[in-house]
């Protein structure tokens, strides 16, 4: 193969960020890769762009208009492959640590609603981790792509989805909140880092 060919697919930088007041770094490492560089696995095909074409009489559902977040789920890790998203202890808001900083395992899943009009096209995320009305402890971004599968209605809405796993640093309990951007959309998830609780007496 002559040349080099960027694989097409989802990749995101991970950018830690100093937190204000103190030396510490936090970092949220992407897995496996060393470089903090994630990419999902395998590439969606691409096929010519093209005006959708309706059958008279056709039905076809109606997405957004724009490129829009559909979901953003906390777990401990995250992994999308080929289209499917795949969770490791899911949905979780509230974070119990025996001491702080609290290190924990910590990914995002995220579902991204891409209109037929922007498929076979790259397009630009972001998302920070915070805490509520403080410092900021992390930044990534990336780029993803959806393309056309043989046989997907003309017009239809497709759904991008992303996996980002890695470590997170918390120092001291509050409220945490995780902020993903896309298509000039915007969604929000908490969570709750709790006091730690005195162990019980023998």
């Amino acid at each position: 193969m002559a040349g080099h060919q960027k694989p097409r697919g989802l990749w995101c930088i991970l950018v830690p960020v100093g937190v204000r007041g103190s030396d510490d770094r936090q970092s949220l490492q992407a897995l496996p890769s060393s470089s903090r560089i994630v990419r999902t696995e395998g590439d969606m095909p691409k096929t010519p762009r093209r005006r959708p074409a309706r059958a008279r009489g056709s039905t076809v559902a109606v997405g957004p208009a724009r490129i829009e977040i559909d979901f953003v789920i906390l777990a401990d890790f995250a992994q999308a492959v080929q289209g499917k998203l795949s969770l490791i202890g899911g949905g979780w808001n509230l974070h119990h640590p025996r001491q702080y900083p609290s290190a924990l395992p910590f990914g995002l899943g995220i579902g991204i609603l891409v209109p037929w009009s922007e498929t076979n096209r790259r397009h630009a995320f972001k998302f920070i981790i915070r805490k509520s009305e403080g410092p900021q402890l992390i930044a990534g971004e990336g780029e993803f792509e959806v393309g056309r599968d043989v046989g997907t209605p003309p017009g239809m809405t497709q759904r991008a989805t992303l996996g980002i796993a890695g470590q997170l640093n918390l120092p001291e309990p509050g409220t945490y909140e995780v902020i993903v951007t896309a298509g000039g959309g915007e969604k929000r998830v908490i969570f709750e880092a709790l006091p730690v609780q005195p162990r019980p007496l023998i």
